[in-house]
């Protein structure tokens, strides 16, 4: 099939991704290949409330609507997003959620005969294969084939831009300690990273912790310990851009870290034993890692990984710095 089957000028598309950066992040090259297939259409996303920048920004969708995740104890907020949803008359659907949700949403609609292209069961371009193992990213594609998209274009994240204030290291390390509030377990332990730091600060690659609000208390260890860390502030725009001129990164299996690699940086990343990086480990070059448990994944080979990874020489910092 061709690019350009489906719904053309004038007609209304809907993509569904609701979750989390890390999700956003690898669904970032769907996006662009609808976008690409459907140069004509207007075409809304559907997401999550913290993510309407990022759709806003990326230059994928003409528009964006946000939702909250329905609870299941109030059925009635689910009828209502489907009815709006009926209201807008759109031709086609790009599921990306791949969720009990957004097959709900699908039964509501079915009846209005629209074109949904996903896993909900009956579906007109059903896509039986969600939980293969292979990454998500070649999942997308094998989908969104079957609508007559055959290529999903490199993800793109120039439009991640900030003006840096303070002096960069001339070599630095990117680290990743913290992981969302709900998935703690998906932290290697905190003594391990100080260690990491006194290493890398050793060999001449100072660290830069990428941390966010909630993650205070990491951060402030870290820095007690390893005076020759940095801290930063993280919104995407900062962080997109230290990825750029980093030498290497390391962190948890989360957004940001999804993020750093997406945008170029060589990444090392830790995964919890129940992880599953063929599935969703971070696009770029990347290294990921596993043990048996998170506290027997020794800093020595999570160290060595690193290195292997270390680009060389450094980009260009003149005239550049880290956030005040």
């Amino acid at each position: 099939m061709g690019e350009s089957v489906g719904p053309g000028e004038g007609s209304s598309i809907l993509v569904i991704k609701l979750s989390a950066l890390g999700d956003m992040i690898m669904a970032s090259g769907a996006f662009a290949a609808i976008r690409r297939a459907h140069p004509d259409a207007h075409i809304r996303l559907l997401t999550s409330p913290g993510f309407r920048w990022l759709g806003e920004s990326c230059g994928a969708f003409d528009e964006v609507w946000t939702t909250e995740k329905p609870a299941w104890w109030r059925p009635w907020e689910a009828w209502v997003l489907a009815r709006r949803l009926r209201r807008a008359g759109f031709a086609r659907v790009y599921d990306l959620q791949w969720s009990s949700l957004s097959n709900r949403l699908f039964r509501s609609l079915e009846a209005s005969g629209l074109e949904w292209v996903g896993v909900a069961p009956g579906c007109s371009h059903f896509y039986p294969d969600r939980k293969a193992r292979k990454h998500i990213s070649a999942r997308h594609a094998e989908m969104l084939r079957l609508a007559g998209i055959e290529a999903l274009p490199p993800s793109d994240f120039g439009f991640l831009e900030a003006e840096l204030e303070r002096p960069l290291p001339a070599r630095f390390a990117l680290v990743v300690p913290g992981s969302s509030a709900r998935h703690p377990e998906k932290r290697w332990p905190l003594p391990h990273y100080v260690a990491l730091c006194q290493a890398l600060t050793a060999r001449g690659l100072e660290p830069v912790l990428v941390c966010g609000p909630d993650e205070r208390g990491l951060a402030d260890e870290i820095l007690r310990a390893c005076p020759g860390a940095h801290d930063i502030a993280s919104p995407l725009p900062v962080i997109a851009e230290l990825a750029r001129r980093a030498q290497v990164a390391i962190g948890n299996d989360t957004g940001p870290l999804h993020l750093i690699a997406a945008v170029g940086c060589p990444t090392v990343a830790l995964f919890r034993p129940e992880g599953q990086p063929d599935k969703t480990g971070p696009l770029g070059t990347t290294r990921c890692l596993q043990a048996e448990s998170f506290e027997a994944l020794s800093v020595e080979r999570v160290l060595e990984a690193a290195l292997a990874l270390c680009r060389e020489p450094a980009p260009d910092l003149s005239g550049t710095g880290s956030p005040a």
